[in-house]
């Protein structure tokens, strides 16, 4: 059992190690530099903190502030708005309305060259 939990551990770090190289590469953003808003804390610690939240919440019935709630959508929107989409387009795809992922060259993306919607040729 301790065995099990050591190998989650170091599974857990590699992805870490992962997750953040692809951010700082693909999208510029340190995650353990980076902050949201006013926060204390890192980017990556609001991840984790915004998780472990959701899961007190699901699981244990818990509730957040509104303080915690606002936190935890402006995290998701740095995440989805600053990060994501340029780790998307640094793999030659983009990104149409409600953040569906394209690989098709012959599009036009969603924000681009004054469309409001996504058109594919």
């Amino acid at each position: 059992m301790v065995a099990n939990l050591v190998d989650a551990i170091q599974q857990l770090d590699r992805l870490k190690q992962l997750v953040a190289y692809v951010a700082s590469e693909f999208a510029g953003i340190n995650l353990f530099d980076e902050r949201v808003g006013n926060s204390d804390t890192t980017l990556w610690e609001d991840i984790k903190n915004v998780r472990e939240k959701r899961n007190e919440i699901l699981h244990k019935g818990l509730q957040a502030t509104c303080e915690e709630a606002g936190h935890s959508i402006a995290v998701a929107r740095t995440l989805l708005e600053e990060v994501f989409p340029p780790v998307i387009a640094k793999l030659d795809l983009h990104l149409h309305e409600n953040m569906v992922i394209c690989d098709k060259s012959d599009c036009i993306p969603s924000g681009n060259q004054s469309e409001t919607t996504s058109q594919h040729s």
